[in-house]
């Protein structure tokens, strides 16, 4: 059952502070809807790159491999580095203060990322792993040390192409047990962060379960999950590993394994893996017996979805919006 507190329409907004923008978030407000405020700090604003003194801080992520270095789309913040930290939580706290001036309770929650699929996971470059930063080195041995590990170890030097570099050694063990650990200190930080800044609710996006690469973007779910300061918990998946199909049950597993922690649970239904939309949303692979597979598929995802209890249901990587008519309809 959908609770009434989602009966009416909701927007999830990755927030630009233009003009044009502020005009539709006002309509939204008058309209009596509610906002779901994604805050994206996935790259460095051009002051900060331009500053030598702060770069020269090691604020942005490192891949070890140079050949994702040379590919490497954008300086995005380390969550290894204690000064990138500080600047992204003083941005997510100015932001908040802001919009809770100007919105009130039209802003339902907050959805703090520095990940560019919006994700609270590590992002990755073409299947490189990330981050060495020297910060991040430097708090996996202090990790090490606080939990009275025998020997010290070194991370291991993850090269491109994990899919053919895989390694099942302790260090790696080790790497990805203080990775997780890091990425949930970080992300409670966050949403501790907003509570503190006058925000009523904060949410995580958690990305599919079980995909080849969670080794590269981590999967702190459980410890994310039961922190005091996360209201909201947005559960995603396309439903194909790898370009290959899944099964709809996996969503009955996301949800199951995340509502007993208490939380307001939002499932988002990606659909890129399947269709192909233009921008004017049609389908272009318009093969029929295609689609009425698609249909069933989605729609017996959903249906798990609901008799699990979600609170709402969303839809991304479309196109268009109206692309989604064809597979509901």
């Amino acid at each position: 059952m959908v609770s009434n507190e989602y009966r009416f329409f909701h927007i999830v907004l990755h927030f630009f502070l233009g003009e044009n923008t502020k005009d539709v978030v006002r309509d939204i407000c008058r309209m009596g809807l509610g906002l779901h405020v994604i805050l994206s700090a996935d790259k460095f604003p051009p002051w900060v790159i331009n500053d030598q003194n702060m770069m020269s801080y090691h604020w942005m992520e490192e891949e070890y491999d140079i050949n994702c270095v040379n590919q490497s789309q954008g300086i995005s913040p380390s969550m290894g580095s204690d000064f990138s930290m500080q600047l992204v939580q003083s941005f997510f706290s100015r932001t908040v203060e802001h919009l809770q001036d100007q919105l009130g309770q039209c802003v339902l929650s907050y959805i703090p990322t520095i990940n560019k699929r919006f994700e609270s996971r590590f992002p990755h470059s073409f299947e490189c792993m990330r981050d060495y930063n020297s910060g991040m080195l430097q708090n996996f041995i202090s990790w090490q040390q606080m939990k009275k590990m025998d020997t010290i170890l070194h991370p291991p030097k993850y090269e491109s192409n994990v899919l053919k570099n895989s390694d099942n050694s302790e260090n790696l063990k080790r790497w990805i047990e203080f990775r997780n650990d890091r990425l949930s200190e970080i992300h409670i930080e966050f949403c501790k962060t907003i509570v503190d800044s006058g925000g009523d609710r904060c949410g995580l996006r958690i990305g599919e379960f079980f995909p080849t690469l969670d080794m590269l973007h981590g999967s702190a779910l459980l410890t994310m999950g039961n922190s005091q300061y996360v209201s909201d918990l947005i559960v995603s998946t396309d439903l194909s590993l790898v370009g290959e199909e899944s099964s709809p049950s996996i969503v009955g597993l996301l949800v199951d394994t995340v509502r007993d922690f208490g939380k307001v649970i939002h499932y988002e239904v990606a659909s890129d893996s399947f269709v192909n939309c233009n921008n004017n949303g049609t389908i272009i692979d318009g093969n029929i017996d295609k689609l009425a597979g698609v249909k069933t598929f989605f729609s017996q995802a959903i249906q798990r979805g609901l008799d699990l209890g979600i609170s709402s249901l969303g839809f991304s990587n479309l196109y268009s919006p109206s692309c989604m008519t064809h597979l509901l309809l």
